[in-house]
């Protein structure tokens, strides 16, 4: 019996043992999720369902413009006890939040006659730095494309601006080559005109009475304006001067030039723009029009244009774009309608170009 009784008392110094040990144990551990990204410890929680619920919402989830998502590896839990002051969510989602990394989405804009590139931050901010490319430099064959990237390094507005003036250097100075090599070919169809006219009129034919008349002579000069320029180096002639139309039974006034529409205007030669209007004043017919003076009683015109580059009181020189070909006022196509006028009186341009 007193052998019993030595077992029980020993029994229940163990057990009070155990469970002074235990409530110890739980006064400075407490059970507790470890969080680890690729085997390191970021630290303790409390609860992972209700931590990575944070994580959705305070790191993944982001409205910052510009940025596409947040990149972040595999959050592991694993369960352990855990000192009770190394339970801390706060610190553990900053430490969590330290290891995602921000995806900017941008959009590059490219040209296969450039090497260089433009970023910006919206597909619209893309699509209007192309049309306006296009627009302001329709002669150079641009082939733009735009790509869309996702990138880890946020492109600043300085660097976009930049980026976006080289490119436009590089898009002007392929255009005034366009330019220039144009009016060097109309220079040349001028002088080889001008060289047909005098080598015509120095062959001369004697009339009876001896005196002589030229034949067919032409010339690039008329009361001292000299034209240097096609008004347009690429077109089909589609009505000549003085065509009797037989809609209205009138000759026509001047020259009908088709081209596509778009297609560059030049000025003839230097002048200044007396008008420059989309409603042609008493002409309505005309559409939007052009009209250049050059002194000495000597107008041209340029009718039916889809756009108009230059305005009122704008000094202009010979071969300089001031338009482009379009089918406005009273028109069945895409073309150029050119006049030549001395003190008002219309004459057949092709008695100085084309």
């Amino acid at each position: 019996m007193t052998q019993m009784k030595k077992v029980f008392k020993t029994i229940g110094s163990i057990f009070f043992l155990v469970m002074i040990s235990s409530l110890l144990l739980f006064i400075k551990y407490r059970p507790a999720y470890s969080v680890e990204i690729n085997g390191e410890n970021l630290g303790y929680v409390s609860n992972k369902n209700d931590f990575q619920k944070e994580i959705d919402e305070n790191i993944l989830k982001t409205d910052e413009e510009g940025i596409a998502f947040i990149a972040l590896d595999n959050v592991n839990y694993s369960f352990e006890f855990a000192s009770r002051n190394m339970v801390d969510n706060s610190t553990t989602l900053a430490n969590v939040s330290s290891k995602s990394t921000k995806i900017y989405r941008i959009y590059e804009v490219s040209s296969d006659n450039s090497e260089d590139t433009v970023y910006t931050k919206s597909e619209d901010e893309a699509n209007n730095f192309v049309n306006n490319l296009k627009t302001k430099y329709d002669k150079v064959d641009a082939n733009l494309k735009i790509t869309v990237l996702y990138i880890e390094d946020e492109v600043s507005d300085e660097t976009i601006q930049t980026a976006k003036a080289n490119l436009e250097n590089t898009f002007e100075t392929k255009q005034n080559e366009i330019v220039e090599t144009e009016k060097k070919k109309a220079a040349a169809a001028v002088a080889a005109r001008k060289a047909s006219a005098r080598k015509a009129s120095s062959t001369k034919t004697t009339s009876s009475s001896g005196t002589s008349s030229s034949a067919g002579t032409a010339s690039a000069n008329l009361n001292g304006v000299s034209f240097t320029a096609l008004p347009i180096t690429s077109y089909t002639m589609s009505t000549r001067y003085g065509t009797v139309n037989r809609a209205h039974g009138t000759p026509h006034s001047g020259l009908d030039l088709a081209a596509p529409t778009g297609t560059a205007i030049y000025a003839a030669a230097s002048g200044t723009v007396i008008s420059a209007s989309t409603s042609s004043g008493g002409y309505s017919g005309y559409g939007k029009l052009i009209k250049i003076d050059h002194g000495n009683g000597v107008q041209t015109w340029y009718a039916h244009c889809s756009s108009i580059l230059v305005s009122s009181g704008q000094t202009v020189s010979a071969g300089q774009q001031i338009g482009r070909v379009g089918s406005t006022g009273y028109a069945t196509g895409p073309h150029l309608h050119f006049e030549v006028r001395i003190n008002g009186k219309t004459y057949n341009p092709q008695n100085w170009l084309y």
